[in-house]
């Protein structure tokens, strides 16, 4: 069944590339590629939320006709998080003539691709993910996101130490780089407000076993705790504060805790996330009614949230490139 599966995509691809030709013709499809985590696992629910806020916004454009007559495209292909995988799939839809990717995920994935879109053989806009390594002047074939993280660790810093006064703060991170790196972002910012965080525990990614990090910050008693994490290692975290009778330590996140909040809301645990996004729920901004209407019309069982936000506006902005273009639409 998976082969099988495996040929109708391959075939679909095919198609989908072709390049129409004639007079009463339709113009071909402008084609972007996805590799994402797509498959059973943690971050499966990510990599949803991010093809369907592209393609509610893709069936907006083409439904008012499209660019210049042309529709806009995603095909996906999932990695399972792993970056040789991320390697076949570009690899593979290159070959296809696709080599316009959108909405990829993972740094790690990012990287694996990189030498080449550092040739221009690709061309990526805003993967989920980044390190600063990848914010570089000369990669020219990388456009970068919305979801800046140094403005979000300010602000959790910020709400940490001047609007709940706490000094005993505790930092959660995942072991990949860009946890690292957000994990050194936030003892930086933690060192101006001069204060030395009392316990750091970082958690595998992959296993999303948090029983030892959860011990080592029990251990050291924080009454705050920031966590530069995903939702559902967050919510282990909690729960497992909550099991050992820990109930006084808050909790605050960057904007992919997002659900921690949703998840927890039965417990009544409070829950707080930065975020670069306008309120998805109530915001008023043109852009942002666009998008509960089309959620809700072509994937009304998604719940509204700050990434499929961010992906939406991320499509809004490569289709007012595209609008910008003169004459015909090349490569």
């Amino acid at each position: 069944m998976k082969k099988f599966k495996f040929l109708i995509l391959v075939f679909t691809i095919f198609f989908q590339t072709l390049t129409v030709t004639g007079e009463n013709k339709k113009k071909s499809d402008i084609i972007f590629g996805q590799s994402a985590f797509l498959s059973q696992g943690s971050l499966q629910l990510y990599g949803e939320f991010i093809q369907n806020s592209i393609n509610a916004r893709f069936n907006r454009i083409n439904k008012q006709g499209g660019i210049k007559g042309r529709n806009l495209r995603l095909v996906s292909m999932d990695d399972g998080g792993e970056p040789d995988k991320t390697e076949e799939n570009v690899f593979f839809m290159k070959e296809k003539n696709v080599d316009m990717f959108f909405g990829n995920m993972g740094t790690r994935s990012v990287f694996k691709i990189l030498p080449m879109t550092e040739k221009k053989d690709v061309a990526v806009f805003f993967p989920w993910g980044g390190a600063d390594q990848l914010r570089q002047p000369n990669l020219s074939h990388l456009v970068n996101g919305l979801g800046l993280i140094e403005p979000q660790i300010k602000a959790l810093v910020k709400h940490a130490t001047k609007t709940l006064r706490l000094k005993k703060i505790a930092i959660f991170h995942d072991d990949g780089s860009f946890g690292i790196s957000n994990k050194n972002m936030t003892i930086e910012e933690l060192k101006k407000a001069g204060i030395e965080p009392k316990a750091i525990a970082s958690y595998n990614r992959f296993t999303m076993d948090i029983d030892r990090p959860a011990k080592k910050l029990i251990k050291a008693d924080p009454k705050i705790v920031i966590c530069l994490a995903t939702s559902m290692p967050t919510v282990k975290l909690i729960n497992k504060f909550l099991e050992l009778g820990h109930y006084g330590t808050k909790f605050i996140g960057i904007d992919s805790t997002m659900l921690v909040g949703d998840i927890l809301k039965r417990k009544g645990v409070p829950f707080s996330y930065a975020s670069p996004m306008p309120d998805p729920k109530k915001s008023k901004l043109k852009i942002v009614e666009e998008f509960r209407e089309d959620m809700k019309k072509y994937f009304p069982n998604d719940p509204i949230n700050i990434l499929s936000l961010s992906y939406y506006i991320h499509t809004a902005i490569i289709e007012d490139g595209l609008k910008k273009i003169e004459g015909e639409i090349t490569k």
